[in-house]
C-alpha cells in the first residue's frame, strides 16, 4: 500500500504533465479522477486508523490510572501498617528501628 504522500506526489506529477501537454480540462479531470479516488480512499483509511490509535491510547490511559490508583492504595496500606507498628512499639515503650527486625528490639517476657 502506498503512502498518502506517494499518492499526492503522483497526483501532482500527472497533473503537471497533463497541464504541460495542454490537455483539455475534461481530459485532465477524467485522468486525475483515479488518483483523486485513491487519495480520498487512503485518507479515509488513515482517519479510521487514527481513531483506532486514539481509542487504544484512551484505554491505555485508563489502565495506567488503575495501576496508579492501585499503587497509591498499596502505599497507603503500607503506611498504615507502619503506623500500627509504631503504635504497638510506643505501647511497649520501644522505638522502631528500620535497620533491624522488631523481634530483636523487644525483650520477650516469660
Amino acid at each position: 500500500m502506498e503512502t498518502l504522500y506517494a499518492y499526492t506526489n503522483e497526483f501532482q506529477r500527472v497533473k503537471l504533465m497533463l497541464e504541460e501537454r495542454g490537455t483539455s480540462e475534461e481530459v485532465q479531470a477524467d485522468t486525475l479522477e483515479w488518483y483523486q479516488d485513491n487519495i480520498i480512499d487512503h485518507a479515509e483509511d488513515l482517519i479510521k486508523y487514527r481513531s483506532e490509535l486514539l481509542a487504544l491510547a484512551e484505554a491505555q490511559k485508563a489502565e495506567a490510572k488503575r495501576f496508579t490508583d492501585s499503587a497509591k492504595a498499596k502505599e497507603l496500606q503500607a503506611e498504615r501498617i507502619m503506623q500500627d507498628i509504631d503504635g504497638a512499639m510506643q505501647l511497649l515503650g520501644k522505638k522502631r528501628s528500620t535497620s533491624r527486625p522488631i523481634q530483636n528490639q523487644v525483650q520477650k517476657r516469660i
